[in-house]
């Protein structure tokens, strides 16, 4: 709790002085405090694309993927930063958790913002896709076992009845 309470005061600091600097300087350092909590970019779906490619590899690692934020980094400091009042600690940590969420997509699907239609997931403990770096990691036996799970629950729905 102590780093939240850091975090909310150098927010409070910005929120007072954000005339003084460009957004892209205030969106660079609240997402790096932001960064910091176990659950930042959190996924919770996957792409049918990225799905695909786990079944072909297996339900293994596999390079290619990235994590898509669903909501633009922009949008999101610019919700917190642009009002008359700063938010609560409260509110600033659950604004952030409910927005900073990403989905697993293709490379090429993130760099064109075409997520298109993407499977979500359970994933309230920030179990799944632990970020790693500006990555995330992939166990066989965690990541592996989702995937497969998933892949299955989807051609099972797309059988005939």
């Amino acid at each position: 709790m102590e780093r939240r309470e850091a975090t909310w005061q150098v927010y409070r600091t910005m929120h007072a002085s954000r005339h003084l600097y460009h957004i892209k300087t205030l969106r660079t350092v609240l997402s790096e405090l932001m960064y910091a909590e176990p659950d930042a970019w959190r996924a919770v779906g996957i792409t049918r694309a990225a799905l695909a490619r786990y079944r072909e590899a297996d339900h293994r690692s596999i390079t290619g993927l990235e994590r898509a934020h669903l909501t633009d980094r922009q949008h999101m400091v610019g919700h917190i930063i642009d009002r008359d009042e700063p938010l609560s600690c409260l509110e600033l940590f659950d604004y952030w958790r409910a927005t900073d969420r990403v989905v697993i997509a293709s490379r090429g699907e993130n760099r064109s913002n075409t997520l298109g239609d993407w499977i979500a997931f359970d994933n309230a403990d920030a179990e799944y896709f632990r970020r790693l770096g500006i990555g995330f990691s992939f166990r066989r036996d965690i990541e592996g076992e989702l995937t497969r799970k998933l892949a299955s629950q989807l051609s099972d729905s797309s059988r005939p009845t």
